[in-house]
């Protein structure tokens, strides 16, 4: 299970969610994508999907009785070859109930699926965080700012990001501006041992058309092959550490940066 989160919102990690799930699922592999994030929950709307059926929805009937596969089943949806379990949550619905029966679901999805990506969204709350500690890896979404390093560096060293240190991660460095780039994966691996996945660039006008089109950019426009780069390192990576079920205590050092030359 392997979790994309971001260290504050707005940095694109739904959009690269979407697109590493989808691209890993173009590769032949059988890939799930989770909604979990607890604020927005903007999968479904990406993707043109219903909102009915979700993981919020699930998790409330495993708090009535056992989650089975039949019962996940009624919850899935199909985009592309990809299984989706959306996440939108309800108004009212304490999103803190999401973790009891999360654990269940994830078991579920790993008995059917070799890769389980799980959109987390910003690491703005303690289910968030929580969220994040029971996935194997996680893939930090790292704005290209000149500000984007250091909301990444406070987040980490905050009480949400602490715990987080010791998994196994990586980073993709979206909207990215000239010269940054560089000095921001240099920083990234020698701080924290990130891989650094790939830069996508900043392109509001490809945003925006994958957007009006509900097409995700990474199946066509000016950010696909980044994206496509982006999610085929991380299967590499994944690869390289025992595939998508990478053991929970494996330290993030072991995730080799790529060179800065790259």
């Amino acid at each position: 299970m392997v979790g994309v989160v971001g260290p504050g919102g707005g940095s694109g990690v739904t959009t690269l969610a979407v697109s590493l799930a989808l691209a890993a699922a173009g590769t032949g592999r059988s890939v799930a994508l989770v909604d979990a994030d607890p604020g927005l929950g903007m999968v479904a709307a990406q993707l043109g999907l219903g909102e009915d059926r979700s993981l919020f929805h699930l998790v409330h009937e495993a708090t009535l009785r056992p989650v089975d596969h039949a019962a996940l089943g009624r919850h899935l949806q199909s985009y592309r070859g990809l299984a989706v379990l959306a996440g939108r949550a309800e108004p009212g619905r304490a999103v803190g109930s999401l973790l009891s029966g999360l654990e269940s679901v994830m078991g579920l999805l790993a008995e059917l699926h070799e890769l389980i990506l799980v959109d987390i969204g910003p690491l703005h709350s303690e289910t968030a965080a929580a969220i994040a500690f029971r996935c194997q890896a996680l893939v930090w979404v790292v704005d290209g700012s000149p500000l984007g390093a250091d909301r990444l560096d406070r987040c980490l060293s905050s009480s949400f990001g602490r715990p987080l240190r010791s998994k196994p991660q990586m980073a993709i460095i979206n909207r990215a501006g000239p010269g940054l780039p560089t000095r921001a994966r240099e920083w990234l691996a020698r701080e924290y041992g990130l891989s650094v996945l790939g830069l996508v660039p900043f392109d509001l006008a490809a945003v925006r058309s994958a957007e009006e089109r509900l097409l995700p950019p990474v199946l066509g426009g000016a950010l696909t092959s980044s994206l496509r780069r982006a999610a085929n390192r991380m299967m590499e990576v994944l690869d390289g550490q025992g595939g998508a079920r990478l053991p929970s205590g494996a330290p993030a050092s072991t995730l080799r940066p790529e060179s800065s030359s790259a």
